[in-house]
């Protein structure tokens, strides 16, 4: 259900997800109420049309449109594609790698910094070229331990009570 509220001396706006949406906007309880409420079947344009409407009755600058608002908008156009077509896409980009990589990721609405495959494909990249320093062993002189480089380098050798 969209919710058209007022938030006193502040703002008319819309949301379906009244009230944590004014509590979100620092309102406390009793500095907000609802003036309008509309099913869902109306859709985002004529409940951002009614917001609009409320706002010039009170007299508050109108803000940017409901349906051209954050999550209400496919700005990477994501919802004609299926869940496999942008896991396929991503997968692509993730292989280009780089600047071009991220940017191709980014406009699929994707964090290439939080896309496991992705980040699982570079780990196993860094790993055959020995670029993973915590991964290799090594083993003390002094004492025979074995252990992780990081490790090793900062309780053996030099510093290993089996010196």
């Amino acid at each position: 259900m969209y919710t058209i509220y007022h938030i006193f001396g502040k703002k008319v706006g819309c949301t379906k997800h009244y009230p944590y949406r004014c509590y979100g906007q620092g309102a406390k309880d009793g500095e907000f109420g609802i003036i309008d409420t509309w099913p869902l079947s109306v859709g985002d344009k004529f409940a951002g049309d009614r917001e609009w409407e409320w706002s010039d009755a009170y007299g508050y600058p109108k803000g940017q449109h409901y349906s051209n608002s954050g999550s209400n908008k496919d700005i990477w156009g994501l919802s004609k594609l299926s869940k496999q077509e942008i896991s396929d896409r991503a997968s692509q980009a993730g292989k280009i790698g780089g600047p071009i990589g991220f940017k191709v990721q980014h406009s699929l609405g994707l964090n290439p910094f939080q896309n496991s495959k992705i980040q699982s494909q570079n780990g196993k990249k860094a790993a055959a070229s020995g670029k993973i320093g915590m991964l290799a062993k090594i083993t003390c002189p002094h004492c025979n331990k074995t252990g992780q480089l990081a490790n090793m380098k900062r309780y053996h050798f030099d510093n290993c009570k089996g010196k």
